[in-house]
């Protein structure tokens, strides 16, 4: 650490911001212990630089804490993050992937507090592909505490979202997610409906699976 201390503070975000690259390519090679070490030593080189870097790194280790199920420590991340830029950019990934950790922990109130905000940052930055995962966390949380009026704009706007992306998962997880929602209102031919819909876009993605569930 005293080494980095006497380098210039534009060479230690320079190191950082290759650290964030190793990391990203870390987690796409599922090397998630890797890829938290190397977040964190970004991190940690952009303790007293660039605030949007270190957010960043933050962002970044707090996703592989997440995927480890280590998602306490996640929301310790994430948290931080937020404190430490005010760029629209950090906020609305800090607060997507906030809210992602605190419905996974049951903490639904709060989860939609924070994925609201992250739903509405994403429209305006124009980050679809984010909305599209905060908008179907939104209605998760509320199917959960049965305000089921609440949570069918949420899921109905995420699956058009997903199907003019072309986003099979996440059209996957709001068809799952209406399926289950028109279930607790009663509403048995919808379900139905509904279900049929997830049935036929898991036989395009894998018709083996599809045939083994049928």
């Amino acid at each position: 650490m005293q080494a980095a201390s006497l380098t210039p503070a534009d060479r230690i975000d320079l190191m950082a911001e290759k650290e964030l690259a190793q990391g990203v390519c870390d987690i796409y090679k599922g090397d998630l212990k890797d890829s938290y070490q190397v977040f964190e030593q970004a991190a940690e080189h952009t303790r007293n630089g660039d605030p949007f870097i270190a957010a960043t790194s933050l962002i970044g280790s707090a996703y592989a804490l997440a995927q480890t199920s280590h998602l306490d420590e996640a929301v310790e991340q994430l948290t931080l993050a937020t404190k430490l830029s005010d760029s629209p950019v950090i906020q609305e990934q800090a607060l997507g992937n906030l809210g992602d950790c605190l419905l996974q922990l049951a903490d639904y109130r709060r989860s939609i507090s924070v994925s609201d905000q992250a739903q509405k940052l994403a429209a305006t930055l124009g980050r679809d592909d984010d909305r599209e995962s905060w908008l179907v966390n939104l209605g998760n949380a509320h199917m959960t505490l049965l305000e089921l009026a609440e949570a069918e704009p949420y899921i109905q706007e995420a699956l058009a979202i997903s199907r003019r992306l072309h986003d099979k998962d996440e059209e996957f997880r709001a068809l799952n997610n209406l399926t289950n929602l028109y279930l607790l209102q009663g509403k048995m031919q919808k379900a139905r409906e509904t279900q049929v819909q997830e049935m036929e876009l898991v036989k395009k993605s894998d018709p083996l699976y599809a045939y083994a569930i049928a």
